[in-house]
């Protein structure tokens, strides 16, 4: 890479890459990968009081981590999802809630509205 531009569109292309890979994989293939995933998780991390953990919503076949998530909630972590409050700007994280005090922003996902914002733990 040699320059600014070369390396967006090198990062654009493989961007792309991964989406049409994880899109290809069989559904059964997906469930594994996504068990892989969550059982790793989950012997990953000793979980502290009130431990802040970010997550975002599975996007175009990505690792689904909300069951992984509501398990380190039920063992008293926090959940943190971002909240799109510039579209050019840094993802703010702020704890997750009911859904029904969320927005749509600039995906089909919903948001938190902006509010006190906190940065995750892990």
């Amino acid at each position: 890479m040699h320059n600014g531009s070369e390396l967006k569109a090198w990062r654009k292309q493989r961007r792309l890459a991964f989406i049409a890979q994880r899109l290809g994989l069989e559904e059964e293939r997906r469930r594994e990968w996504d068990g892989r995933i969550k059982r790793l998780l989950n012997a990953a991390f000793a979980l502290p009081q009130g431990m802040v953990v970010g997550f975002c919503w599975p996007y175009k076949g990505e690792f689904d981590a909300r069951r992984t998530i509501r398990r380190m909630r039920e063992m008293s972590a926090r959940a943190a999802l971002p909240a799109v409050v510039d579209k050019k700007g840094p993802l703010q994280f702020s704890e997750g809630g009911p859904v029904s005090r969320w927005r749509r922003a600039y995906t089909r996902y919903p948001c938190r509205r902006a509010r006190a914002s906190f940065t995750p733990t892990r």
